[in-house]
């Protein structure tokens, strides 16, 4: 389908004006939709919106380096879309269809992304420390060198997850899956959170990884015993 290039100032006019199919849009690399006279208006005028009803269509638009941290966008989709290097700080993209979406080095810190289906998404080097990522798909996704610091990952899917070099301290693992997940090289994952109660199977891991979960299951109480 053909690209449809976009200034960004007619994004914010369109998305006033009640619009919400962008697909295969294009915005200007890098473009500060944050620093828009009319954004904080938008933001307004979004929160009132019925987002799960009406869901906002970013598919395959190429949004490159836009900086929108606390943007309010629960429930879009943004299939494939290009979110290199955006700064999506605070965002709100709760249950987000953001599948094979491109966030490389995007900066999701504190992002609010439960339930959002992130499978086969490219996360590679983003930044995701203290993000909600409760029950999230992130299934065959890549995040080599991404870091999770103090995200909440709780009953997340990671299987088949590429977390090579990725940062996982104070990550909450709690129930996550992490099968046939490749966690070599992962780091500071002795300090990951709950890492014990993680579900795991066929994951790939070296002896350094392998030995620091055995050790945490190991000191687990996994029952209450009582007469």
């Amino acid at each position: 389908m053909t690209q449809i290039h976009m200034p960004g100032e007619e994004l914010v006019k369109k998305i006033l004006s009640g619009e919400r199919n962008y697909r295969n849009v294009v915005l200007e690399d890098n473009f500060n939709l944050a620093g828009h006279d009319g954004y904080q208006g938008m933001l307004i005028y979004l929160r009132k919106q019925d987002m799960k009803k009406n869901r906002y269509d970013f598919s395959k638009a190429r949004l490159a380096g836009l900086k929108a941290p606390e943007l309010y966008l629960p429930f879009v989709i943004a299939l494939e879309a290009n979110l290199e290097s955006a700064d999506l700080r605070s965002a709100n993209l709760r249950a987000a269809g953001l599948g094979s979406a491109n966030l490389g080095g995007a900066d999701l810190r504190y992002a609010s992304l439960g339930s959002a289906d992130l499978g086969n998404a490219s996360l590679g080097s983003a930044d995701l420390g203290n993000a909600d990522l409760r029950a999230a798909d992130l299934g065959g996704a890549d995040l080599r060198y991404a870091s999770l610091g103090g995200a909440n990952l709780w009953s997340a899917n990671l299987r088949y997850a590429k977390l090579r070099g990725a940062s996982l301290g104070r990550a909450d693992l709690m129930g996550a899956s992490l099968g046939r997940a490749d966690l070599r090289g992962t780091r500071n994952l002795e300090l990951a959170l709950n890492l014990e109660h993680a579900i795991y199977g066929g994951t790939t891991v070296t002896e350094k990884e392998r030995t620091i979960i055995e050790k945490v299951r190991g000191e687990a109480r996994l029952f209450d015993v009582r007469e």
